[in-house]
């Protein structure tokens, strides 16, 4: 799941940003598959997918992750 949360912030970097918004899409549909397993990583891949959110520009989905990211 990391995989693509890191995939989605390094597309976001580069300016793909359709690419980036399809990797995250991915990360948080397997995120929320893993419903309650392994919360610190569930924290952790939604807080690079809300730096990922920064970098491409979207601070209202930032801050809705970070929102979810807490326990």
């Amino acid at each position: 799941v990391m995989v693509h949360a890191v995939h989605a912030y390094a597309s976001a970097r580069q300016g793909r940003r359709d690419e980036a918004t399809a990797a995250a899409e991915q990360a948080l549909r397997l995120v929320e598959a893993m419903s309650g397993a392994v919360p610190r990583a569930q924290c952790q891949i939604r807080l690079v997918l809300a730096e990922a959110a920064l970098v491409a520009g979207d601070g209202a989905r930032a801050r809705d992750l970070v929102d979810a990211a807490e326990p």
